[in-house]
């Protein structure tokens, strides 16, 4: 990818994240706002990878009106693939995105689509980024109104220079609210 496209697509980002912003800070402003951390399996379609699965984490921060409309911003780490030409592959990712839910008693359904940029790290070829799209499913238990555990699914597809495939996470986490 030429570097027009690439700073074309930066800006493509910035552009989805200063406009989640906007919507999203009036709605968490009279909001309930929470911080949470997930741990996680991820695997990828890649042909190229010897081991197509790794462990990693999230750490999010969030806001949800009326348990129905929310959003999140979060930071993520796969630990490593390993592939025979990439050598170790690490992938760290940023996103935010709008969160709408179903709330089921102490249960919320909810579904995901925002904006991700991930930076992807290999041994033998070198690193590159890219802006990608992010979409999921998942479910909050609350338990009381303070803590609560989340189970999620959520793809991304990445293509850099590096690393080209569509990348799955399931993840169970923890909660607080305040």
């Amino acid at each position: 990818m030429d570097r027009s496209a690439k700073t074309s697509r930066f800006k493509v980002g910035l552009s989805i994240i200063a406009t989640l912003s906007l919507v999203a800070i009036p709605a968490g402003v009279s909001a309930e706002t929470y911080l949470g951390a997930s741990y996680a399996e991820f695997s990828t379609n890649a042909s190229n990878l010897s081991d197509d699965r790794s462990n990693g984490y999230r750490l999010f921060l969030g806001a949800n009106a009326s348990g129905v409309f929310g959003w999140e911003v979060g930071y993520g780490k796969v630990d490593e693939f390993r592939g025979t030409q990439l050598g170790k592959l690490d992938i760290t990712t940023g996103d935010a995105s709008l969160l709408i839910g179903f709330p089921i008693g102490p249960v919320k359904a909810f579904g995901r689509l925002g904006a991700l940029y991930a930076n992807v790290s290999t041994t033998n070829l070198g690193s590159d980024s890219d802006w990608t799209y992010e979409y999921g499913v998942g479910l909050d238990v609350n338990l009381g109104k303070t803590f609560g555990f989340r189970f999620e699914w959520t793809r991304f597809p990445l293509n850099t220079k590096v690393f080209d495939a569509d990348v799955d996470v399931v993840a169970a986490g923890f909660m607080v609210r305040f």
